[in-house]
């Protein structure tokens, strides 16, 4: 079992400091982000691993 820590877009959203949520998936279309999951539905949030919010986190810190 993977105990990976995963974090919605909304989540993700404050970890970054970003205003909105469409800030996350426009990193996402750009390949900047990539989930690791994404629940069902056409408006089922994304998942994204702990570890790579960090990453970008201090990326963008540099």
């Amino acid at each position: 079992m993977n105990d990976e820590e995963l974090l919605d877009t909304a989540q993700v959203q404050r970890e970054l400091g970003f205003k909105s949520p469409s800030a996350v998936s426009k990193m996402v279309k750009r390949g900047a982000l990539d989930p690791i999951k994404k629940h069902r539905g056409v408006r089922g949030p994304f998942l994204f691993s702990r570890a790579d919010v960090d990453r970008i986190k201090q990326e963008r810190a540099s």
